[in-house]
């Protein structure tokens, strides 16, 4: 209960008793349920920061060890949250959440540059969603590292580039088809049969 004195005029008091059970209770499940949410995040494999107005709110040691540093202690040391972002890609990323809180379209996937500690470059892919955070609306992010995944996928792409490079230069003719249908051709091919580019030659049916 609740107990509110007050005096009146003739000098006597007044004493109001109000059950508050039912509030007392609302708001230590709202603390169990923050606790829980807390426990969730700093568990997580992957990085979760909860922010408003660009100012981080919580942020678990996953995220941490994504941009190199050991817990959040050491990161304020070196640099603000914002300076993980390269430079060239803040503008994008602080429009997106600008916009989500204005309750506009905003994407919830997106991938973005970061930097790591030591300065090098990191490719991070982000989901995001707004929360309740304290009585007052927020942005949750997750990310995930996928630098390997994008330094996999470069060096694919100019290992095909080598390839086409060194075939298409090549003086033998080399064309590869499939039922009849020339799915690829070099020059020399082309010349060989006849044709001017191998665009024309891979255009014969």
């Amino acid at each position: 209960f609740a107990i509110h004195h007050s005096r009146t005029s003739e000098g006597g008091v007044v004493s109001i008793r109000m059950d508050i059970t039912e509030r007392k209770r609302a708001e230590e499940a709202l603390r169990a349920s923050e606790e829980r949410y807390r426990n969730l995040i700093e568990d997580s494999v992957l990085g979760i920061v909860v922010h408003r107005d660009r100012k981080p709110l919580l942020m678990n040691n996953a995220l941490m060890k994504i941009f190199g540093f050991a817990d959040h202690e050491e990161m304020i040391r070196h640099r603000s949250y914002e300076e993980n972002i390269a430079p060239h890609e803040r503008g994008r990323l602080f429009a997106y959440a600008e916009a989500r809180m204005r309750g506009e379209p905003s994407p919830d996937y997106y991938e973005f540059q970061g930097v790591h500690k030591d300065g090098s470059a990191l490719w991070i892919e982000n989901i995001v969603r707004v929360v309740d955070w304290e009585g007052a609306p927020a942005i949750q992010i997750t990310s995930h590292d996928i630098t390997a995944r994008k330094q996999a996928d470069e060096a694919l792409r100019a290992s095909e580039e080598r390839y086409r490079n060194l075939i298409g230069s090549s003086l033998q003719g080399l064309y590869i088809h499939r039922d009849f249908k020339i799915l690829f051709a070099n020059q020399a091919a082309a010349e060989i049969f006849g044709f001017d580019t191998a665009e024309e030659f891979m255009a014969l049916e």
